[in-house]
This record gives structure tokens, C-alpha cells and sequence, in this order.
């Protein structure tokens, strides 16, 4: 079969901007030449600022990353379409790339809610919360605190504004807040980049309940390729783990909510993987398992394409 890939995470951005690469060629996870083993290509492309980072100094880092990415986009039109919509990513080529755009931690809005305005006129569709610690925002994975008032505002200020709320590295108690405001909202939450806490009890993976209330909400979940996420020995992580993860997440009736969300060029991969490429290793796999052609092009392009057309 042709395989399509429809990603919903990679770091790819802010490794362009700190490395002063081209999208087109580089020594990174993901570049357009890498890609070319997919019939198409899409790919949310996440703008993180490091933790090290202060607050104050974040929102400005988004600019110059967000401004470097641009400018590799409109030098690369012919290859690639930077868009913000469902119609804009129908009218777009199959033979040319597709790009939307993330931001990975919110804590850079700084307690300044119109600068959730200023990230929505640039064309961030995706917002990541929250990512380690306790912030402006709330309590990231690692922590047992939900979100702030600030944070509360955000979020609603996501759903106002047509901006996809993200549950991966959120708290339990941080996810609850987002998808009980979901609720209110009447409208899908997202876990971009998040695998199964079932199969390996890492912080950042999805509870079983926490999967089925974004299944419900009728959002998305991307798997991951961080090898400590995968597997309890994360040095012999594989593709087996990549496999497990899937096959939970199906046996709790995802197949329509499955996808891919690999964190391509934020964090190490696992053994056998080395790039985009390489995801194509899973869709082998998966068909050796005697998945089908249509359930696996589910997991790596329609479940997030039905998504796309049906909320931006």
C-alpha cells in the first residue's frame, strides 16, 4: 500500500532554529528529503521553548523560532503549504507537504492572556498546555496540580478562538480541568503525543479513562516514540513497545482515535529508528499482524485528517 503520514508532533522547529537548518535537507529526526518515503505528509510542528528558559523570555523565543520556520516554509512553497485551516489542507497538493502549526508550554503567554491572540494570528491551531513543573498555566505531569486560574482562562480563550487544547504532559488533575472545560465547551480535546500508562506507567502516559473521555470529547491521541514512555527499560526499547501501545489503545475501541504523534526531533528514539523514515517500520509491522490496509492508514493519516476537517 501507499502509506500517508499525518503527524501530530515533532519538535522539528526549534531544533531548525537553534541548529540555522533547512527544512529541506539536514542531520535532524525530520527534513523534507526523509520524508519522501510517504505518498503525503503532514505535520503539526510544535515550537517548544527550552525549561531552562525564563518565562519572561519565551514569548520572544516563539518569534525568532516561528519567524525562522516561515521563512524555510516560503523559501520551500513549491514543496511544502503552511496552513491553519480544514479547507486550507484540502486545497492543498497531495504531492506537497503540509505543516500546522503548535506551541509546546503555554507558560510563555507569562500571565498576559491577549498573547493568546497574537499566537492564534500566526497560526498556532495546537496549544500544549503545560510541559514540565508548575507554571503560570498549572501543573505539568510530573506534579499532582491542576490549572491556575490563568490557566482556566487559556483554555477557555482556546476554545473561543478555534486553538485544539493538547493533554500530553498535563497532571491527572490538569487533564481533568481541561476536558471538564471541554465539556462545558461541548468540543474535542487532543493528546498529541502521548502513549499508554496501561502498558508502561510512565507520568506523562494516557490513563485508560483519560483516553476514553478524549475519545468521547471525539479528539485524537498521537503515539510516541520517547523510549521512556514505550517501556519500562527504555534502552531496549523497540518497535514490540511502539506495537503494544497501539494494540491497547485499540482493545479500548480507538481505532478511529489512534494516530501518530511521534516527538520526531524531541527526544531520543528507539532502537531501530532514526527518522521520519523509519515510521514506516511500524505500518510494516502492523500489516504483518495482519492489520488492514484501511486500519492502518487510520493510525498514520485518516483518524487526524477526519480531525483537521471536522474542527479547524
Amino acid at each position: 500500500m501507499e502509506l500517508r503520514l499525518f503527524d501530530l508532533h515533532c519538535d522539528t522547529p526549534t531544533r531548525l532554529y537553534g541548529t540555522c537548518s533547512s527544512l529541506e535537507k539536514n542531520d535532524l529526526h525530520v527534513s523534507l528529503e526523509k520524508t519522501s518515503a510517504f505518498s503525503r505528509y503532514v505535520q503539526i510542528m510544535a515550537i517548544w521553548t527550552p525549561n531552562a528558559m525564563p518565562d519572561s523570555t519565551g514569548f520572544s523565543n516563539f518569534h525568532k523560532v516561528a519567524d525562522h520556520l516561515m521563512n524555510e516554509l516560503e523559501r520551500l512553497e513549491d514543496k511544502v503549504s503552511y496552513v491553519r485551516t480544514g479547507k486550507g489542507f484540502d486545497a492543498v497538493e497531495p504531492s506537497k507537504a503540509t505543516a500546522f502549526l503548535a506551541v509546546e508550554d503555554a507558560r510563555i503567554l507569562a500571565g498576559v492572556p491577549d498573547r493568546l491572540r497574537v499566537l492564534y494570528a500566526r497560526g498556532v491551531r495546537f496549544l500544549t498546555p503545560v510541559w514540565a513543573g508548575k507554571s503560570c498555566i498549572g501543573g505539568a505531569h510530573d506534579t499532582g496540580t491542576g490549572l491556575t486560574d490563568f490557566g482556566k482562562q487559556i483554555i477557555r480563550g482556546c476554545f473561543d478562538m478555534g486553538i485544539v487544547p493538547d493533554l500530553s504532559h498535563s497532571s491527572v488533575e490538569t487533564a481533568e480541568d481541561i476536558l471538564q472545560i471541554a465539556n462545558e465547551y461541548g468540543k474535542p480535546v487532543i493528546a498529541t503525543h502521548s502513549d499508554a500508562y496501561t502498558v508502561c506507567p510512565h507520568s506523562r502516559n494516557l490513563r485508560d479513562g483519560q483516553f476514553d473521555s478524549i475519545k468521547k470529547s471525539g479528539g485524537i491521541v498521537g503515539i510516541c516514540l520517547c523510549p521512556s514512555h514505550l517501556a519500562s527499560d527504555p534502552e531496549k526499547a523497540s518497535l514490540d513497545d511502539i506495537i503494544k501501545h497501539i494494540e491497547h489503545y485499540c482493545s479500548l475501541g480507538g481505532e478511529d482515535v489512534v494516530a501518530m504523534g511521534s516527538d520526531l526531533d524531541g527526544t531520543d528514539l528507539p532502537r531501530g529508528f532514526a527518522s521520519v523514515a523509519d515510521l514506516a517500520k511500524i505500518a510494516n509491522e502492523l500489516a504483518r499482524l495482519n492489520y488492514t490496509d484501511t486500519l492502518i492508514d487510520k493510525i498514520f493519516f485518516a483518524n487526524a485528517e477526519h480531525f483537521i476537517k471536522g474542527n479547524l
